[in-house]
């Protein structure tokens, strides 16, 4: 609470769309404090930052080789074509021609021996 330091057991009486109005068990004053304030049960709440996944558009060029996963799973890789501005398209080894989003590819590394 404004003015007190440390951690206050209250009662949320309202939560808004980013503030919650809660009622101090202690001495029963009301206050509206900001939701990221409210640490229930004593949780750990440090926020880690989630690790990216996928290639963005500057880590592709045309004729690079990329790999998904398909509707059903399964892996598929083949040539990029064209960059969009939210998805690659891709002509795969099999011969179909995929659209796919950025996030959702892995790049290919081709080993010749």
């Amino acid at each position: 609470m404004p003015g007190k330091k440390g951690m206050h057991q209250a009662v949320v009486e309202q939560i808004k769309q980013t503030k919650v109005s809660v009622c101090t068990v202690e001495d029963q004053k009301r206050w509206l404090i900001p939701l990221y304030m409210i640490n229930i049960r004593g949780s750990d709440v440090a926020i880690e930052k989630t690790q990216r996944e996928g290639l963005t558009r500057n880590e592709i060029s045309i004729g690079d080789t990329v790999g998904f996963l398909d509707r059903d799973g399964g892996e598929k890789s083949g040539k990029v074509v064209r960059l969009n501005q939210k998805t690659v398209g891709i002509d795969c080894e099999d011969g179909g021609s995929w659209r796919v989003s950025y996030p959702l590819l892995h790049k290919v590394i081709e080993i010749s021996c």
